[in-house]
């Protein structure tokens, strides 16, 4: 945020008519936030309301800006990657922010609380979500310049489900299966030599393995992982990949 800009945008622009120091009460940025006056918004203050009694307060102290008021060192969202296990239900999650000196206090009315994925969960003005479908939606904070994030799971009826541990073969196998175990999805079994020959094939060059390719593949007897890290090795980098992925990008 630009503090000088954004003052003397209130005070200075359009013949100071945003602020009225002498009559607070009377200057455009309370009518229009209020309602009083025909404008392109809506109304998103009432008249008498603590928002409208703190703006007030500062147009009849004169506008001024205070470079030494304290600022927000950071906010979190609480809590903490909610999971919610009906659909239809609602989580109430909070803004908090801290200030330097270890002050903390609740801004969640204050802040701008926002649903990233609004097929999975709905939000208001106060950072109540409401569920719709089973998935993940990605909640954004924004305070005072400051910014937090988290994630909202929707289970729904996961009822009977029991988890079954996959192979794990590296760190993302392991990441994954973490993300599987905790939305309770069992994922596919492993694909045959058939299956994976081809979709390797398909995902890094574009194109599907040739005939000599998919028998000699087939007639390889070494253990599975070998031989299709191998498959791999030898197609990325290559001038199918090379070719493929220059022109995806």
């Amino acid at each position: 945020y630009d503090a000088i800009y954004d003052i003397r945008a209130f005070t200075d622009d359009m013949a100071s008519r945003r602020v009225n120091v002498a009559v607070p009460e009377k200057s455009l940025m309370l009518l229009k936030s209020t309602g009083a006056v025909p404008h392109e918004g809506a109304q998103v203050v009432k008249k008498g309301s603590k928002y409208y009694r703190i703006i007030r307060d500062w147009i009849g102290a004169g506008a001024k800006l205070d470079l030494e008021s304290r600022k927000v060192d950071k906010i979190e969202l609480l809590p903490n990657n909610p999971v919610a296990q009906e659909i239809g239900s609602t989580q109430q999650v909070r803004v908090v922010a801290t200030y330097p000196d270890g002050t903390v206090r609740d801004v969640t009315r204050e802040a701008i609380v926002t649903s990233g994925n609004r097929d999975v969960a709905e939000h208001d003005k106060i950072g109540l979500m409401t569920t719709l479908r089973r998935g993940e939606a990605p909640i954004l904070a924004r305070y005072e310049g400051r910014y937090a994030a988290t994630t909202l799971t929707v289970m729904g009826d996961r009822s009977g489900f029991v988890w079954k541990e996959p192979p794990a073969n590296n760190e993302v196998d392991r990441l994954a299966a973490a993300k599987w175990k905790r939305m309770k999805i069992l994922p596919s079994d492993l694909s045959t030599d058939f299956e994976f020959l081809r979709r390797v094939h398909l995902d890094l060059t574009g194109l599907p393995p040739t005939p000599e390719t998919v028998l000699a593949f087939i007639a390889d007897k070494r253990p599975s992982k070998a031989k299709r890290d191998e498959v791999i090795d030898k197609l990325v980098g290559n001038s199918d990949f090379v070719e493929y992925w220059t022109n995806k990008w």
